[in-house]
């Protein structure tokens, strides 16, 4: 037999556990989720920063050939208009137009931001996307590069996967500058019209969602400290993603 009150105790008790229980669980699960959104975010900052490098390498090599050969071209294409001969005027013609299709996309000197950009829009461009890139910013502002790969890379990959999936007139639209201190990306992709929108969220619309879905969660947590803000706009067949971030030039 027991009393009322020690009843209520017991119960109080028995409640006291159970929240304890589900409190402990919920920041088991949080404190994992994060420590795995972590490791996908450190392992994906390497793997752009070492893209990185090896683009800006490509990249040197690249325009001293390019130099090079240029001035070639010009020699002949200048001795061949005096004497022409009509097939080798377009062989020539098409070569040089070769040259200007691989021209790179951004020229800012910002080793991060130019190998991003020039290796993304050359893939978009492998997949008859077209592209269109305006970048400038000066080439003594603060870019970490691993924090630039993770904004740029997410950003560009998925406007990449949504425009592959427009059968006409899929394109993509890069815009990054700088003023007062802030620094502005727009990328604006067109898009099959077909989005997944959960609580004010974007969610993966690729069928392996458990590996995906990444992307925007982590470039908002590379944009904290910047203090930097994202938004998204989109239309029937346009998607726009603007990006605000504070980033100050380097001290000599």
């Amino acid at each position: 037999d027991i009393t009322q009150s020690m009843a209520v105790v017991v119960i109080v008790v028995f409640l006291f556990i159970n929240g304890c229980t589900f409190y402990l669980y919920d920041a088991l699960v949080s404190t994992y989720n994060a420590k795995l959104q972590a490791t996908l975010l450190e392992e994906e900052k390497e793997c752009y920063y070492n893209q990185c490098q090896y683009m800006q390498q490509s990249e040197q090599e690249l325009s001293a050939f390019r130099h090079d050969i240029r001035n070639q071209l010009d020699m002949i294409y200048s001795l061949l208009k005096q004497d022409p001969g009509k097939e080798v005027v377009e062989c020539i013609s098409k070569i040089e137009q070769k040259f200007e299709e691989n021209t790179p996309f951004s020229q800012t000197d910002q080793i991060a931001l130019d190998s991003i950009l020039n290796l993304k829009l050359s893939q978009a461009r492998q997949k008859n996307i077209q592209v269109s890139c305006n970048s400038s910013v000066p080439h003594d502002l603060k870019l970490d590069a691993s924090d630039m790969m993770v904004i740029l890379g997410n950003l560009l990959d998925n406007a990449i996967t949504a425009a592959s999936q427009k059968t006409e007139g899929a394109f993509i639209s890069v815009q990054v500058s700088y003023e007062k201190g802030m620094l502005f990306i727009t990328v604006e992709n067109s898009y099959s019209g077909k989005l997944r929108e959960w609580n004010g969220h974007f969610l993966t619309t690729k069928s392996n969602r458990e590996q995906h879905g990444y992307g925007l969660h982590n470039i908002k947590k590379v944009l904290e400290p910047y203090h930097g803000i994202m938004e998204f706009e989109h239309t029937d067949h346009v998607f726009t993603v603007n990006i605000v971030m504070y980033c100050t030039p380097s001290k000599s």
